[in-house]
């Protein structure tokens, strides 16, 4: 686990690859060190995320990760897919998987899932509040 105040290589390698792309919906670091404060709380468990990106809030995510939790993100876009699961292939509780947001749903249950809020994500948030073990759906918005 990685000190909030230090950037995880992990994280610099998503922010580099974010920049490559020009990929302008990232997390911020703000939000990046929420992430990390909260997954660090979780001592097992799964948590989820729906929306990879090119891995930047996972990473921060993954940086705090302990070794009894899992973390699974999903992304409907192969090539940012592919990259972030080329991104974690190191790392043995990190699942990058391609898919649509629903697809997450036959891995809960999770102890929060996460997502980036936008209109075409605000539908079917219930369901995946139900996937939630503690009904944990942090929204953040881009």
């Amino acid at each position: 686990m990685t000190s909030i105040t230090e950037m995880a290589p992990v994280v610099q390698q998503a922010e580099s690859l974010a920049a490559q792309l020009e990929f302008t919906q990232s997390s911020l670091p703000e939000v990046g060190r929420l992430l990390h404060v909260l997954t660090s709380h979780i001592t097992q468990g799964q948590i989820g995320e729906i929306g990879s990106g090119c891995g930047v809030g996972a990473a921060w995510i993954v940086s705090a990760l302990r070794p009894d939790s899992t973390f699974i993100t999903i992304e409907s876009d192969r090539q940012l897919a592919k990259l972030v699961q080329q991104l974690f292939a190191d790392k043995f509780n990190v699942r990058a998987l391609l898919g649509d947001w629903r697809d997450l749903l036959t891995y809960a249950p999770f102890v929060f899932v996460i997502c980036r809020w936008r209109k075409g994500k605000t539908q079917g948030t219930s369901n995946i509040n139900k996937c939630s073990q503690t009904r944990r759906l942090f929204c953040i918005e881009t």
